[in-house]
């Protein structure tokens, strides 16, 4: 085998695992997005639950609802991130290589990847995603606590909830600005 056939060989192998990995990216983009909605339907459904129990109690299964659904959350956007990384360093280098077209070939293969690291209102957009981020699912987390501590007895039962919640989601808080 000529060394030009097998570069095309390992061309051909390299755009073959982009293609896997942007399908994977856009598998893990929806889950991401449908796992905001899962969760302000779980927020809705203990606040029903909630009050049509007339529980303040019940509040606490936010905490646990929250912070598993937002780990979830931190976990695939940490995986996009991470995918769009390899894109745009390891295998934008190595199609460069092997076409022989130096930095021509990553802006022909890769374009999108490049154009996104390098917009302007980047950071700005991260900093709101990261606000926004935060308040999806800490924030009702948090308002049921303080609401199970404004309008419940503070039972040992209770108390043992509140601790767990609050590590929880300080837990949860510290991850989600960790892997922004």
């Amino acid at each position: 085998m000529s060394e030009e056939t097998a570069r095309d060989m390992q061309l051909r192998v390299l755009l073959a695992e982009y293609d896997s990995l942007k399908a994977e990216q856009r598998s893990r983009i929806q889950q991401r997005d449908h796992l905001v909605y899962a969760t302000l339907t779980a927020v809705a459904a203990v606040l029903t639950v909630t009050v049509a129990a007339g529980r303040w109690e019940l509040l606490l299964l936010g905490p646990l609802a929250c912070t598993v659904l937002g780990w979830k959350y931190v976990h695939n956007d940490h995986m996009i991130t991470a995918q769009g990384q390899y894109v745009r360093g390891g295998m934008a280098a190595r199609a460069a290589e092997l076409s022989g077209l130096n930095g021509g070939a990553q802006r022909l293969m890769f374009g999108w990847e490049l154009e996104r690291a390098a917009d302007r209102w980047k950071a700005s957009r991260r900093r709101f995603q990261l606000a926004v981020t935060l308040a999806t699912f800490c924030g009702p987390a948090a308002a049921g606590m303080v609401a199970v501590w404004a309008l419940t007895s503070r039972t040992p039962l209770v108390l043992a909830g509140l601790v767990a919640g609050a590590v929880a989601v300080a837990g949860l808080a510290v991850q989600i600005v960790r892997y922004r």
